[in-house]
Parts: structure tokens; sequence; C-alpha cells
């Protein structure tokens, strides 16, 4: 035989896909047709040794390194320079009586990603959005053309979940509308010509905080005497602190039509504050918010009054939770 059989194929006939693989470069398997093959087996399916490219015996031929880069500087390692034979790598022999042999290359396994991509990590960006990065899928894992990545983040339990593809040379992306201060779970896998790779481990990135969007729930103050105040107040609901709440922000001051008495702020930890030295049977109006890491939240308001002096009867006002 002179050399492998050429079968010519219209470019009707072969799809940008089918190409792409035939010149994938691998050290361990054929993909296609194997000229992208790179490994060191130099050996054909009877056992013979490969002739080295370069050398014109004991077959001579016209199949040079100036021409065809898969065997420049590759001794006698199977190739398949230009897709000669189409059925994988392949060399001229050491025996005088066979001219050339495929080589016993096995074929690239015809399946998915069988690992996600390495270093998948992520970090916030804002108290609505988070951003996750990750690396390459590691090379024997790939099997076959990596045409892009899955990237998924939701919320357990609820139908707040976001996905996108992207493409292969992308490796970043950002969710942005999340909901504030909460923990995402994050999955990435890769794809292939032949399916959907395994998922990486879950990722739990969380938004950042902000402040708060409600004041406390409800806010109740009843005087203790003609000069002091008890007020007590329940927490900010639960999906509307958007952080954690470090400390509460108490301001008391005149009503605007008595307009008597001292201003203040105070700031607590708990959910209750006794205020003295007040003006004996006077209006005051009382705010409380909340506080985030990221500042302050609406107040809710309440407007009480001081007992006279000798008032035994003690007043309970208070405001309820509208949300």
């Amino acid at each position: 035989m002179n050399r492998p059989t050429v079968t010519i194929l219209t470019r009707y006939e072969v799809s940008a896909k089918d190409y792409q693989l035939d010149v994938l470069e691998s050290e361990d398997c054929s993909y296609g047709d194997g000229r992208g093959y790179r490994g060191n087996r130099s050996v054909t399916v009877s056992g013979y040794t490969c002739q080295s490219w370069n050398a014109q015996c004991p077959h001579k031929h016209n199949i040079n390194g100036n021409i065809y880069k898969a065997i420049r500087d590759s001794g006698n390692l199977c190739r398949n320079p230009g897709g000669f034979a189409k059925d994988g790598p392949w060399c001229f022999t050491t025996n005088r009586t066979v001219r050339w042999e495929y080589c016993d290359v096995p074929k690239c396994a015809k399946q998915p990603p069988s690992s996600p991509p390495v270093n998948f990590q992520g970090h916030n960006v804002s108290s609505t959005s988070i951003n996750a990065t990750w690396g390459d899928v590691p090379k024997p894992h790939v099997h076959g053309i990596l045409l892009g990545f899955r990237v998924t983040c939701a919320r357990r339990n609820t139908s707040d979940r976001h996905f996108v593809d992207l493409a292969p040379a992308v490796h970043n992306w950002a969710f942005k509308g999340l909901e504030k201060f909460r923990n995402y779970s994050c999955w990435l896998r890769a794809y292939n010509h032949f399916g959907n790779g395994t998922w990486s481990e879950e990722l739990v990135i969380s938004t950042d905080e902000d402040v708060p969007d409600a004041p406390p729930a409800s806010l109740t103050a009843w005087n203790l005497s003609s000069t002091s105040l008890h007020v007590q107040w329940n927490p900010i609901p639960f999906g509307y602190r958007h952080g954690n709440i470090l400390r509460y922000k108490v301001e008391i001051k005149p009503d605007e039509q008595t307009r008597l008495g001292h201003k203040a702020i105070h700031y607590t930890e708990s959910r209750s504050l006794t205020i003295s030295g007040l003006q004996k049977y006077n209006k005051y109006e009382i705010r409380v918010s909340g506080l985030t890491r990221r500042g302050e939240g609406p107040a809710r308001l309440l407007t009480v009054q001081t007992d006279e002096d000798g008032e035994k009867t003690r007043t309970r006002m208070s405001t309820l939770n509208v949300l």
C-alpha cells in the first residue's frame, strides 16, 4: 500500500464542530480522525515499531515537517498529519513488508465533561448583587470541545432562582437584582458536544448588608411618673432588616405644639428604654429606628404625654405594625 486512503469530503459534509473535534489536541487519546493526537505512542496495532517521520528507510515518502506541523520534531511518534487517515493516528513501520499501520491509540470518550471547572469562588458586590469566578475544566476531563458554562444561584425553598449560560472564554459573572442580605446557593458546570458535565459543589455567596427598609414592628410607651417614660418596641420584621441590627436609635423631643422640654437621642442594643428628666404633663414625640452596619432605617413615631403631679394612673400608648 502506498499511503493511507484519503477520503475527500465537501465542505457541506464536514461540519465546523466535526473539524474542531478532529484537530483538538490530546496526549492520552484521539478525537475524531486523530490529527490532534500528541501522545507518545510509537508502536502500531500489530506491534511494529514506527519509522521516524524524517527518515526515508525502509519506506520512502513525501510527508515532511515543513508542511505538516504535527510531525515536526515528533521523531517516530504516531500522528495523523493532514488527516490523511480517517480512523486515527498512524505511522510508517520499520517492517519492510508493511508500509504503514494505524497505532493502538484509544479513542477519546464521547461523553460530557467529567469534572466541573476548578477554583469556583464568589463574593458580594453590593446588597443586591454577587459575583462568581472560576478556572478551567481540567484538560483530561473536557472530553471534547468545551462549548460553555452554566452558572445557577438560588435561595433555598424559594422561587428566587437565577441562571446564565456563558461562552467558554468567560470565567466570571455578576448576578444582579437579588434580595438584600441573603444567602444564595450557587453551582457551576461545563458542557461540550456530548452534553452537560457534572455540577460543582455548592458555593454559598451572601449579598451584602443594607439599611433596614422598615421601622420596628410596633412601639409602645407609658408614663412612670410626671417626669419619666418607659418605651418598648418589637423587632424590625425579618425580611426588612437587610443586615444584623446592631442597635436602636431612640429620639425624643417635645411635640410641635408644646415646644417645652429637652431633646435627646439615645442608643441601645435592647428593645426598651426608660427616659427620665422630662417636663411634667408635657407631650413628646418619640422616634425609634434600627441601625445595621450600613446605616439607619426608617423610624416609627409615637406621641406620648407625661403625667400631672400626683397622678397615680399609668397611661399606655402604642403604635402597631402596619406593614
